[in-house]
């Protein structure tokens, strides 16, 4: 555990300065120092999820048909070169951390605090256990600017891109759809109601049967994977706390959506990671998958609370309880998938160790 708080910590005080004056191409120096840190961090690490299922794709990577073309293709390009299997992590972590931390200074103007609790939540499983998703959110991160601009040639070459490395990115087609309507309050309560009743009475074979003729096979390999891990998800501490997370959201909309452009779009994603994971339920898979990908705006969506209140002494108090719970919330994420049978994080172990 030590080596992720103090991981946590050097960010922590990384970050520091963007509560200050602002200092003339600080951010970009932030920038740089985080994605370097992360990286090597990631992709120096052996206990991590994941690590013989990817090894073995590394060994033989056209060998797995349930891995993406892109994942593929790097794999092979990585051999061929003769790099070794954690060359390949770190190039991963690289691309996958470069893609959420640009995204990141355009979504909001709180890149430190938006670091911080990227770390906290979503750092450990994505970028050191499913890392080809944890790439999916990074190109998903940044379409996020597409959609909110209505640019919707550039944000479907991101996400076809994403694609060639976790299939579950095709969901995001749904943000823009959603987006684009201008949902009233209204709206919002009956997909909400409609995700409740699906919670109870969603078909996960018909569900199954259906993509599978109509979605190309390229782009559904988790969908294939239902078949197997048919096992229904549960509410949950993650969900709850996302239900709590968007009712603030919802209390002070009006002044977070001054705070940046983004706002809006970043507030549709989340709303749909509760109603995916309800929707999609019954089959825990599909469930965590496609809410886990909306849910990757929190850290932007939490960043903006910074701005309730122009009082310097409550902003301060809102910034180190944002990070208080970022902290605790990676604690939780460690030990609970650290607990017989995952060990996938603890003990912090180096690969040649």
């Amino acid at each position: 555990m030590i080596p992720y708080i103090v991981l946590f910590s050097l960010i922590c005080f990384l970050a520091v300065p963007f509560n200050y004056k602002k200092i003339k191409g600080y951010d970009r120096f932030f920038m740089f120092i985080s994605i370097i840190i992360l990286c090597l961090f990631s992709g120096l690490a052996s206990s991590r999820g994941d690590y013989l299922s990817y090894k073995d794709i590394f060994n033989a990577p056209f060998d797995n048909s349930a891995v993406e073309k892109g994942f593929q293709i790097l794999n092979y390009s990585v051999s061929f070169i003769g790099g070794g299997y954690h060359l390949l992590l770190i190039l991963v972590a690289l691309i996958a951390i470069s893609l959420k931390i640009l995204a990141f200074k355009e979504l909001t103007p709180f890149l430190g605090l938006a670091t911080i609790i990227y770390i906290g939540g979503f750092f450990p499983p994505a970028d050191m256990g499913s890392i080809r998703f944890g790439v999916a959110m990074g190109f998903f991160l940044l379409s996020l600017k597409h959609i909110k601009k209505h640019q919707i040639w550039k944000f479907t070459l991101i996400i076809l891109l994403g694609c060639t490395f976790h299939g579950s990115l095709i969901i995001s087609f749904l943000l823009y759809f959603i987006y684009a309507r201008n949902l009233r309050v209204k709206h919002y309560i009956i997909i909400l109601v409609i995700s409740i009743i699906s919670y109870f009475f969603f078909d996960i074979g018909k569900f199954i049967s259906f993509t599978q003729g109509v979605v190309p096979n390229e782009y559904n390999v988790f969908i294939k994977a239902l078949a197997y891990l048919d096992t229904k998800a549960i509410l949950n501490f993650a969900i709850i706390k996302r239900i709590l997370i968007l009712v603030l959201a919802t209390i002070y909309y009006k002044k977070l959506n001054k705070v940046s452009t983004y706002f809006k779009v970043v507030y549709n994603a989340y709303f749909l990671s509760i109603v995916t994971f309800l929707a999609f339920s019954l089959s825990f898979y599909l469930a965590n998958r496609t809410s886990w990908l909306f849910a990757s705006v929190e850290p932007v969506l939490l960043s903006y609370f910074i701005k309730l209140s122009e009082n310097n002494t409550i902003k301060s108090l809102i910034f180190i309880g944002i990070v208080v719970y970022s902290l605790l919330n990676m604690c939780y994420i460690l030990i609970t998938q650290t607990e017989p049978p995952f060990n996938l994080y603890l003990p912090y172990k180096l690969f040649f160790e």
